[in-house]
């Protein structure tokens, strides 16, 4: 939000100890707040002080800049005298030359707010500490006649006075005389008149100010630089009030502004254009500045800012570059970071390796390093490290996660500490807050937990049903998995789910222990079960499983059609018929999937009712041999009976 300044001078006071040489300083502080009239405590806010001599409107004759931080009170302080100077010395300032009016421009996120006030009696102590008189006192009253004195002695006679220079009156103008004889024409001209200082008229292509000689041409205000066309071999360029005032030696520089370049002395190749652009630096080569303040206390080099206030603060960061009003504002000694956009990583200082583009993408990250975020305030709270975020307000609350990817409006949007988890779709895992290892795929995949990890949805509003499960998977839209360590493919509206090859079920004896072939139940437990055809209610089954989801995920629901599948007619058995069949039985079996949670349900594997089918066909295959047996001899005994019967 937009934030505005309210300025309040609170008290003006000349710092050092009474009889001592006062130091240049007075003390400023204002009161912030924002445009609800909340107070801005603990903010960096950035501020021009300007003194003005004879009202309000005023020359300023001395102009700096302070950054400092407002306290939990909103109050914010410093020392006028002690910043960063622009125009002027705080220490030429002529008191008595008054009165002085102060100014001030004050900025925060983005707003100026201008705010004057009259400095009253406490400057003139600096006046009266380098020894200035006060004015001249009044008159006082006439003292009383005093005693008539004797009466002295008659002077000698003055000398004669001078006669009087005043001219008698003009006489009458007498005839004209005789016209003179005309004299030789005059030399050339050198190009007409001087150039007039409220225009010139009738110039041609020929006219020119400049110089004629292979001289540099120098332009002053009020005596001080505020131009240079260098021809010399530094091939420097300056064009502003105090632009490259303090340049020494630096070559090949360009500073187009007020104060550009100011306190610039050996840096070279450096492009500075815009109110003190790189004002502050002194060494550094090699950057670019475009923009209010753009690189201001800069003094390290292969940096560029473009842009109000972009990199400001940097000092012996390189290889930075920011794009946009307060992009990198804060960096200080951070490299390798690029920034594009509105206040994007205007709070770094030393995360370095970063990259973001977007308005405020990653406005509050400081430290963390090789972070990406391209969108409208991605990453916007970030202090994590290794985070990739792509698209508007992805990631915006993490704070401390690490070594996340998201691609997708609002995807992990409320993740704070999760870590190593992947999001590609919109609100992909939006409520993700402490979660990890996750990986979602899809338009609201997993988008309604915040804890959980090592879990998979793939396809739209695929989900988890409940918080903190694990190593659950569902595959397929509308898909919800219930349980941990578990895998659904499909929502209840799937009628068909195949392939062309077969489906197996590891089963290597190398892996196998505890084997055993006396516990399982055939006969017994298979002719306990009833076969059964039913239709299933595939919507009720779906609304179950997100019953407590958010009212966006059950509308995925009603918006699905279960037609079809509603109007299967299925085969097979109900759980809780084979769970009684079993127990009864004296079976352990594993075919029954028991309900884990509130979310869950019960669920049959008919794959492996093969294996008491095959016991019971063994038993059977037992029985018969038994029989066969039993009928060979039943057999035997009748051929003697017959051969007993024919002897008859």
């Amino acid at each position: 939000m937009k934030k505005f300044i309210l300025p309040i001078i609170i008290a003006f006071s000349v710092a050092g100890a009474i009889a001592q040489a006062p130091p240049q300083l007075l003390s400023y502080q204002t009161v912030i707040r924002d445009l609800s009239g909340n107070l801005v405590t603990n903010h960096f806010v950035s501020i021009e002080i300007s003194i003005l001599q004879g009202s309000n409107t005023g020359t300023p004759v001395y102009v700096e800049t302070d950054t400092t931080t407002t306290n939990i009170n909103g109050l914010a302080s410093v020392s006028v005298g002690g910043g960063t100077p622009v125009t002027g010395t705080f220490a030429g300032i002529n008191w008595a030359a008054g009165p002085y009016f102060i100014e001030t421009q004050t900025n925060v996120n983005g707003s100026l707010i201008t705010g004057t006030a009259q400095l009253q009696s406490v400057p003139y102590a600096l006046y009266a500490a380098n020894g200035g008189g006060g004015a001249t006192g009044p008159m006082g009253p006439t003292g009383l006649n005093g005693a008539t004195g004797v009466a002295g002695s008659i002077g000698a006679t003055g000398l004669t006075g001078a006669n009087s220079t005043v001219p008698g009156p003009t006489g009458a103008t007498g005839p004209s005389g005789q016209q003179g004889v005309a004299g030789p024409t005059g030399t050339g001209g050198g190009g007409g008149s001087a150039w007039s200082l409220t225009g010139n008229a009738g110039t041609n292509a020929n006219n020119f100010i400049g110089t004629t000689d292979a001289q540099s041409l120098v332009f002053k205000l009020n005596n001080i630089n505020a131009g240079l066309l260098d021809v010399t071999s530094a091939q420097n360029t300056f064009l502003g009030a105090s632009s490259g005032f303090s340049n020494a030696g630096g070559v090949q520089n360009v500073g187009f502004g007020q104060a550009t370049l100011y306190a610039n002395t050996t840096g070279n190749y450096n492009t500075a254009l815009g109110r003190a652009a790189l004002g502050s630096n002194a060494t550094g080569g090699y950057n670019t500045a475009v923009g209010y303040y753009a690189l201001h206390i800069n003094t390290a080099s292969n940096n560029a800012a473009l842009g109000g206030q972009a990199l400001s603060e940097n000092t012996t960061g390189t290889d930075n570059v920011a794009v946009g009003y307060f992009a990198l504002d804060l960096n200080s000694t951070a490299n390798d970071n690029t920034a594009v956009g509105y206040l994007s990583q205007a709070a770094n200082t030393t995360g370095t390796d970063n990259t973001s583009l977007g308005s405020q993408s990653m406005m509050n990250n400081n430290t963390a390093s090789n972070v990406t975020g391209v969108g409208y305030q991605s990453l916007f709270l970030n202090r994590g490290d290794g985070n990739t975020a792509v698209g508007s307000i992805a990631m915006y609350n993490n704070s401390s996660g690490n070594n996340n990817t998201t691609i997708g409006y609002q995807s992990l949007y409320a993740n704070t500490i999760g870590v190593d988890n992947t999001a590609v779709g919109e609100e992909a895992l939006g409520s993700n807050t402490t979660g990890e290892d996750n990986t979602a795929m899809g338009y609201l995949a997993l988008a309604n937990y915040s804890g959980g990890s090592g879990n998979t949805a793939i396809g739209f509003a695929a989900d988890i049903s409940t918080n903190n499960l694990t190593n659950a998977t569902a595959i397929g839209s509308n898909t919800t998995v219930n349980a941990s360590n578990k895998v659904v493919i499909g929502d209840a509206a799937v009628t068909y789910v195949g392939s062309s090859g077969q489906n197996f079920i590891t089963s290597d004896g190398r892996f196998k222990s505890g084997v055993i072939d006396d516990k399982i139940k055939g006969l017994d437990f298979i002719l306990r079960l009833r076969p059964v055809q039913y239709h299933l209610e595939a919507k009720k089954l779906d609304l179950f499983l997100r019953k407590d989801m958010n009212e966006e995920s059950k509308k995925t629901i009603n918006n699905t059609d279960y037609t079809e599948a509603e109007a299967m007619l299925r085969t097979g058995f109900i759980a809780q018929e084979v769970e009684k069949a079993a127990k009864d039985a004296g079976f352990n079996f594993d075919g029954i999937h028991y309900p884990s949670n509130d979310h869950d349900y019960y669920a049959l594997s008919y794959s492996a009712m093969v294996v008491p089918l095959v016991k019971a066909v063994q038993e059977l295959n037992q029985k018969n041999e038994a029989l066969e047996k039993q009928v060979e001899v039943l057999k035997k005994q009748n051929e003697k009976l017959f051969e007993m019967m024919e002897k008859k």
